[in-house]
Parts: C-alpha cells; structure tokens; sequence
C-alpha cells in the first residue's frame, strides 16, 4: 500500500489517503480501521478532504461517505462553481443523515 496523503481530522484522528495497487482502489483508513474505499482518485479525495473538515469519529463515517459521493455530482471543468462546492455538499450530506434530518 502506498500513502498518497496523510493529515488529521477536526477532532484530532489521523486520516491516511491510501493507493492499494493489487486492486487498484484508493482506500481512507485511521490507525486502526479502514473507512472507505474508491475507484476514481477525483471521488477518493473529495471524501478525504470532507473527512479532515468532520468532526465526527472517522470510523463512522465510512457508508456515509461513500453514499454522498455517489449521490453528489462531479465539478464540470471550466464550470462557475466554487473548488469547495461538491467537497460542501458532501459534508452537508453527512451533517443531514448523521443528525437525523436526511433531505
């Protein structure tokens, strides 16, 4: 496995962003767990940086992230929407369901 990127969340966790080169999948994992995992390097560093701006406890975020990159479209290239929008929406998405006010 090879560590693309590393930082920590709100709440203080430390966060990896992992290539796995067997399977080709990108992968989010703490210490201690794996989180997530992606095919598209785009959808696994968009659940990573909404990760680092959480202050929920990473390992129980893992379906929601993966199921608010999927519902949450792309940035078109060349589009008038803010670097930060679809990274937003996701952490909107997680906010929503976490709390129990799904849209």
């Amino acid at each position: 496995m090879e560590v693309l990127r590393s930082s920590f969340t709100a709440g203080g966790e430390r966060v990896y962003l992992l290539f796995q080169p067997t399977t080709r999948r990108f992968r989010l994992a703490t210490r201690w767990c794996y989180v997530a995992s992606f095919l598209q390097l785009q959808d696994a560093t968009d659940a990573f940086e909404a990760l680092e701006l959480s202050d929920r406890p990473a390992a129980q975020l893992g379906r929601l992230l993966v199921r608010a990159v999927r519902k949450t479209p792309r940035s078109i290239p060349g589009s008038r929407r803010h670097a930060m929008w679809r990274i937003n929406r996701i952490l909107d998405f997680i906010d929503a369901r976490a709390s129990g006010t799904a849209r």
